[in-house]
């Protein structure tokens, strides 16, 4: 159950042995559904890109380096002018994931 109060680790643990899950999409959960204020989804795409711009560390985020995906993913919106990160970027992101799965 995805419960803000559960144990996080045991549900990424069950969300990765679902075919086709992986660690981004276990990561965004413990964000969203678990509430989880460090989940950090190392592989997404636009959060590497923005990190590599500004030459963070994520680890001295911790424990709140969910807040700061947010706020490299609401940079991308403000750079571009719309919701969301761009198509290639999208297209980019759903490649790596499929691999990362495979």
């Amino acid at each position: 159950m995805l419960d803000p109060g559960g144990d996080r680790d045991a549900v990424r643990a069950r969300l990765m042995a679902l075919p086709g899950v992986g660690a981004w999409t276990a990561e965004y959960v413990a964000m969203r559904a678990l509430a989880d204020p460090d989940a950090w989804p190392a592989t997404d795409l636009v959060v590497r890109r923005r990190l590599a711009a500004r030459g963070g560390d994520p680890e001295r985020w911790r424990p709140w380096r969910a807040y700061g995906v947010l706020h490299l993913w609401n940079d991308v919106d403000d750079e571009q002018g719309s919701i969301g990160c761009g198509q290639n970027d999208r297209e980019q992101n759903d490649r790596e994931q499929m691999e990362e799965s495979a």
